[in-house]
């Protein structure tokens, strides 16, 4: 009877070594695993802002230029002040962290580095500028929108950041429908039945980006929400009769035709080529050209943009060559005097030559350059194709509708668009290397909580 006591203490002993070596081995390896990263959602206050950012907002009256460059405030000034005061203190609440309590300077990429040393370049002629109030505003609309996108990126990541532009592209389109009905002055121009968006948004560069969104998978969509999209995008592009959008979306679907693989846009493009020639054997492309070209006479000097863009670098050339003479002198000052039908500069890239001198453009050029070649690195390499093809077609559009658009750096659809690929493409080229992802994060999403291993060493 004792021997048998014995042997059953003895099995007892080994199960309960064999219990704990498990139980050690189990913790060692859950100890060895990764923690796991939780990306948090934006909250609704945070998207509203994300919207409002992209809306511009609109100006909704006609505003006299003199008033605007001796700072003169009515209600609809007070309203941009709010949105952006509103999006400057998100981003100053989101670093404050890591600027004020561990007094580190936040990781920017080359890219990013380059657009704030090109907006710190800009502000050094403000007191040259026409209207110095005016023009350190909208420089201030230009960082915040750089810091935001890379703050929005850092904490949310890549996908949450598409599927809100595609929520405020599709908010936007709404609001110009709705504004067709209700308020066509703001939209219609001159009761010929083309769409602008001076006092509004922009029609034609907002179809050409929800083009993009939708036709690059990027957020994946159902089908009564991708048809209907489609359709406004397309109507309020068609409808705005602008040729360097339609030139913009010809150059998104060469590059989804190439690097689309698997997407809706290569899908598309057969379908549109079937199209053209069907127009050619009905003899029905010469009227659908009269009107995307609207008049022929005006394209060989760009609607008398050609001697405009030759006055200006004429003018900053002989005055102030290598700081420019102040940003908006072109908009306001010099394309006034040249031709007072034209308005502005009606290029983003004058309007930096002029604004910045050789210095300014130099930097511009650099930021532009950076931004291809990281785009061409994230088709090559990236992991995510949608979002590759959708950031560089977004990036294509953006350069494309600036080079005939001076607001195409501003607060508005386009001009958010192209300061958020300074976010967007280092971010997707990171994604191919977590240790590269992290150096090049400005705001990393946090850890998880750690799990209690005692807990689970008892289950």
């Amino acid at each position: 009877m004792a021997e048998r006591y014995a042997a059953v203490r003895r099995r007892t002993a080994a199960q309960d070594r064999a219990s704990i070596t498990l139980n050690s081995n189990r913790r060692a390896f859950q100890s060895a695993l990764p923690r796991a990263r939780v990306v948090p959602t934006p909250a609704w206050y945070e998207s509203l802002l994300f919207v409002a950012l992209m809306s511009g907002p609109p100006k909704f009256r006609v505003r006299d230029m003199n008033a605007s460059l001796s700072g003169d405030i009515d209600s609809v000034v007070l309203v941009h002040l709010a949105v952006w005061a509103c999006g400057a203190v998100w981003v100053l609440r989101q670093l404050y962290p890591t600027l004020f309590r561990s007094a580190t300077i936040p990781r920017l990429s080359a890219v990013q580095f380059v657009g704030a040393v090109f907006i710190a370049e800009l502000c050094v002629s403000i007191p040259r500028a026409p209207g110095p109030m005016l023009t350190a505003f909208v420089l201030s609309q230009f960082a915040i929108l750089l810091a935001f996108a890379a703050v929005f990126v850092g904490r949310f990541g890549v996908s949450t950041y598409f599927k809100h532009m595609f929520a405020g592209v599709f908010v936007l389109v709404l609001m110009v429908c709705l504004a067709v009905v209700t308020m066509p002055d703001l939209v219609l121009a001159g009761g010929m039945g083309r769409f602008r968006g001076d006092l509004f948004v922009g029609p034609g560069g907002l179809g050409v980006i929800g083009l993009v969104l939708c036709l690059s998978n990027t957020p994946q969509l159902k089908w009564y929400l991708f048809w209907p999209m489609i359709a406004l995008s397309g109507l309020l592009l068609a409808a705005s009769q602008t040729r360097t959008c339609y030139v913009a979306l010809i150059a998104y679907l060469v590059i989804g035709a190439v690097c689309g693989r698997g997407l809706r846009v290569r899908k598309l493009v057969p379908l549109l080529g079937a199209l053209v020639i069907g127009l050619l054997l009905f003899d029905e492309l010469s009227p659908a050209s009269e009107y995307v070209i609207r008049d022929r006479s005006t394209l060989e000097t760009m609607s008398d943009r050609g001697p405009l863009w030759d006055f200006l670098i004429d003018q900053v050339m002989r005055e102030q060559p290598l700081t420019g003479l102040g940003y908006f002198s072109a908009s306001r000052i010099l394309a006034p005097m040249h031709n007072s039908s034209l308005g502005d500069a009606h290029s983003s890239f004058l309007e930096v030559i002029v604004g910045g001198g050789l210095l300014g453009a130099g930097l511009f050029l650099a930021l532009c350059l950076m931004l291809l070649a990281t785009a061409a690195r994230v088709l090559l390499v990236g992991p995510n194709r949608a979002q590759a093809v959708s950031a560089v077609g977004l990036l294509s559009a953006t350069l494309v509708m600036g080079f005939t658009s001076s607001s195409a750096l501003h607060g508005g659809p386009v001009g958010f668009t192209f300061w958020s690929t300074t976010a967007l493409l280092p971010a997707l080229l990171a994604q191919r290397s977590p240790r590269a992802a992290t150096r090049t994060a400005i705001l990393r999403p946090r850890k998880a909580r750690p799990v209690d291993r005692r807990s689970m060493a008892s289950t």
